[in-house]
């Protein structure tokens, strides 16, 4: 293909005619030279300061042309042609059945080319880890960019750069034990293994309509409140997730999107340990709603964070009825992200008890799945720090705990 004008390039890309003029907008409303946009301004617009470079991203351009026989000599600075083939390639280049190069490929690695400045680095088997380490930092700083002006810096304080570190390595290398502890100080030499880390995008389900979004306020000069409906923003921060793990916990649950806000109905440190006032804290409200405690080991000082999201049908125990449905989950952060949904039954999902006196013989509390009078996961009224437990197996969810053994009692702290 040869292009003629400007107008010939857009149509192939699968702009819309609005489109089209919304791109044109944004380069002229950002060019400081006729026709040309700098490269400083163009990554901090569009990415945020990930840290590229002109060379690379040239590369990158330069090569894509060739691959789709686009004839045009590159520059330095990028032209309104150059700025429209980006905004192609970050969201509509794997939708077009046209793009042999990019059809179906995850926005992640079409950043990761970008990146690397390589056109074909996405078909490897295996990636330098801090260049999957810079993407999923974008990615955060993409959440904290959108956050209420007030809440900016308390998403910025609760983002733990070591811990995020950490939480990367040991979900992107989990099968390779040597490989973690090898590189645990020293990571110029790591490696991700395509596999691995195909097996944590696909459980950031939203990740992809999330990036699209981002990039089409930031491309076509949209709102930006308009992003609002993708993540939920946070009016007051969880004190035991971090700003990354809030990330990936609303980006992994579908029944979490579209929602504009969350807030905090219950913190231990502020209100304390009595269950019955957190009970009655949420009582009320549909949904969703996410319960997060913190275990740390007495004998390890290793901390895991797990909870429950239950999205609907939230009540008391009953007259033997319970609450939650089959969108139910329960979930881990440390040592790495994983999820527990509801594979068996429907009557005994979740069991919530603020005083003995309504229930009979049952003990108060919370409960998670059911199996021989216990929970796969049991929050205690009466000694919440000693008596709360997590079991792997049970009837309700699947199989699986973040702990060696089969049944764990937790330090609550």
């Amino acid at each position: 293909m040869k292009f003629e004008n400007k107008n010939e390039l857009i149509k192939n890309f699968n702009f819309e005619p609005n489109e089209e003029i919304m791109l044109k907008q944004t380069f002229d409303n950002n060019s400081k030279i006729e026709n040309l946009m700098d490269a400083e301004t163009l990554y901090r617009m569009t990415f945020m300061n990930l840290p590229l470079n002109g060379k690379q991203l040239t590369n990158f351009l330069q090569n894509f042309y060739e691959s789709v026989n686009l004839q045009r000599r590159m520059k330095f600075e990028f032209s309104f042609e150059d700025f429209s083939t980006v905004a192609y390639l970050l969201i509509n280049a794997n939708d077009n059945e046209r793009d042999t190069l990019y059809y179906k490929v995850d926005t992640f690695y079409i950043l990761h080319d970008i990146l690397t400045g390589n056109i074909s680095s996405h078909n490897e088997k295996a990636f330098d880890y801090r260049n999957i380490k810079m993407i999923f930092e974008f990615f955060v700083k993409i959440f904290i960019d959108y956050q209420l002006p007030k809440n900016k810096d308390l998403a910025k304080e609760h983002l733990d750069e070591s811990k995020f570190d950490k939480f990367l390595k040991i979900t992107l290398s989990r099968e390779d034990q040597k490989k973690r502890v090898m590189y645990e100080k020293d990571e110029s030499n790591l490696t991700v293994e395509k596999e691995e880390l195909n097996k944590f995008l696909k459980t950031l389900v939203g990740l992809e309509s999330y990036l699209k979004m981002n990039f089409r306020l930031k491309l076509f000069g949209l709102d930006a409140n308009l992003f609002i409906t993708s993540i939920p923003i946070y009016y007051e921060p969880s004190e035991i997730l971090t700003t990354d793990q809030y990330l990936f916990l609303c980006l992994s649950n579908r029944n979490l999107r579209n929602y504009k806000m969350a807030f905090k109905f219950y913190d231990t440190r502020r209100d304390g340990f009595y269950l019955p006032n957190a009970i009655f804290s949420f009582m009320g409200f549909e949904g969703p709603i996410a319960f997060f405690f913190k275990h740390v080991d007495e004998e390890t000082n290793k901390e895991c964070i797990l909870g429950g999201l239950v999205t609907s049908n939230v009540r008391e125990f009953f007259k033997d009825k319970c609450c939650g449905d089959e969108n139910t989950v329960l979930f881990t952060f440390t040592p790495k992200l994983e999820f527990f949904k509801v594979i068996g039954s429907l009557e005994k999902i979740l069991y919530i008890s603020s005083n003995r006196f309504n229930i009979g013989e049952r003990e108060p509390g919370i409960g998670f799945g059911y199996y021989h009078d216990q929970y796969k996961f049991w929050i205690d009224t009466h000694d919440i720090q000693h008596q709360s437990y997590f079991m792997k197996y049970d009837d309700v969810f699947e199989e699986g705990s973040p702990f060696e053994e089969a049944f764990k009692y937790l330090n609550v702290s």
